[in-house]
């Protein structure tokens, strides 16, 4: 049976936080964190490649897998940054909901 976006969505997100706290488990610390994201990033893209070029090697379930690793990856420069870099997710997160409110201000 297949499941509606919403449920899909919302399983995927599960699998997200799971991946997060696997990862924040076994990675310590934010260093780097934007170099993972660029390879997972590329996991993914490679993954969809090889699943259609490739079959032998690669399947629908690799490219979810890799789809939730880059999905966690995101989640993690966004929430905890990137120590190599100067971007703090405390001010990224207040500036974006000023942007997100102005835009909707604009929307009226």
């Amino acid at each position: 049976m297949e499941l509606n976006t919403t449920a899909r969505t919302n399983q995927f997100m599960l699998d997200v936080i799971d991946e997060i706290v696997r990862a924040r488990t076994k990675h310590k610390g934010n260093a780097h964190q934007l170099a993972a994201l660029s390879e997972e990033h590329g996991e993914l893209a490679q993954a969809m490649l090889q699943r259609d070029y490739e079959p032998d090697k690669k399947d629908d379930g690799d490219v979810y897998l890799e789809a939730v690793q880059t999905a966690a990856m995101a989640i993690r420069v966004a929430t905890e940054g990137d120590s190599t870099f100067g971007y703090n997710p405390t001010n990224g997160a207040a500036i974006y909901a000023a942007k997100m409110k102005m835009r909707e201000g604009a929307k009226e």
